[in-house]
């Protein structure tokens, strides 16, 4: 039975354990998005502990108390497991998503009703399992949460957050395939090796992307924008310049607080209008660029035109400058360009607010 633990196991806690140092000696997120994490992979630690239990008490020639418990515990932190992971993939608070824990309370009041009736799932007297008419408790909440991720799946899709998208319908789709082995073909410890890989993998991902990004606006960096040059060479279209206007201003009277909010305001807008085949980075302190992959001068002429008619309706204003790749040219010698056209711009926006 120990040999048989351990197999199933091994590598489960491994990984968990590997996550826990990490996570303990890692300072790049949050503390809310830290103990998101850790939240979610002790999670699985419990669960792997609660089955190890449940398995052991399996081999009992009678059922009593102690396997009744961590059965049901056991198909208490399944769908909770997958709730870690919605609320990892949304980054979201306690109190922003209170109704998504509906339906795991509802699993865990069905589960533990199995210490004094067996609507959710008895023992006979040989220790043989029987579900009861509400035992796929578990797993409806776990198909509620699946469907949930799934949603959140195609919103990062109408989003062009398409790398987070893969990402996150690699997990469902293993999440989907271990359920389904597990009560199809009674496989034991793919859940859990599913959630603990699911969860570091998707911290990893997070990692490497926050490496590229600059932490205020969460536009990708100048260091990004050259590696996506190289990985692009050859197939970029034009690269369009954007300085935020009078922010050292700003700073310098109302304070830095509101020269940030500036910065994201206007991040935010560039971000929710940006083109397909188009991606917006943080150059300087007050300095955009955006790498464009497609469209021709005409349609990049007009996503100006719309940035700076959604820019006006805040206090803030910019300066802009489109330049066109030629053959042969690099990225600096292009950005150079746009950025020639960007000062005359805002020459010329000074000029007209005199």
């Amino acid at each position: 039975m120990l040999h048989h633990l351990i197999h199933i196991n091994y590598a489960t806690i491994l990984i968990v354990l590997s996550m826990m140092i990490f996570l303990l000696s890692n300072t790049l997120f949050s503390k809310r998005i830290t103990r998101l994490f850790s939240s979610s992979i002790m999670c699985v630690l419990l669960l792997v502990i609660v089955d190890s239990i449940e398995t052991w008490t399996a081999s009992f020639q009678e059922p009593g108390t102690l396997r009744i418990l961590v059965s049901a515990m056991g198909y208490t932190l399944r769908p909770i497991a997958i709730l870690h992971i919605i609320r990892i993939v949304t980054r979201s608070n306690d109190s922003n998503h209170r109704l998504l824990y509906i339906p795991a309370i509802l699993n865990c009041l069905i589960s533990f009703s199995a210490l004094f009736t067996d609507i959710a799932f008895s023992y006979t007297k040989d220790n043989q399992f029987v579900r009861g008419p509400l035992g796929f408790s578990a797993y409806i909440s776990c198909i509620i949460y699946l469907t949930i991720l799934f949603i959140i799946t195609i919103r990062h899709l109408r989003e062009r957050h398409l790398s987070e998208s893969v990402i996150i319908f690699s997990m469902l789709f293993c999440a989907v395939l271990s359920l389904y082995l597990e009560v199809a073909f009674s496989f034991d410890g793919f859940i859990n090796s599913t959630f603990a890989i699911s969860v570091t993998f998707y911290y990893l991902f997070l990692h490497a992307q926050t490496s590229k990004r600059d932490a205020l606006t969460q536009a990708f960096n100048r260091r990004c924008m050259y590696d996506d040059a190289l990985k692009h060479e050859g197939h970029m279209k034009a690269v369009i310049s954007i300085d935020l206007n009078d922010l050292k201003k700003l700073n310098d009277n109302q304070g830095h607080a509101s020269g940030d909010t500036a910065l994201l305001t206007v991040a935010t807008i560039i971000r929710n209008n940006l083109l397909s085949g188009c991606r917006l980075y943080r150059t300087g302190g007050d300095e955009f660029e955006i790498l464009c992959l497609k469209h021709d001068k005409k349609t990049l002429e007009q996503l100006i035109a719309t940035l700076r008619s959604e820019i006006s309706k805040t206090p803030y204003t910019c300066a802009f400058g489109l330049a066109m790749f030629s053959e042969n040219e690099t990225l600096d010698q292009v950005c150079a360009k746009a950025d020639a056209l960007m000062y005359e711009d805002k020459i010329r926006i000074k000029g007209s607010a005199r």
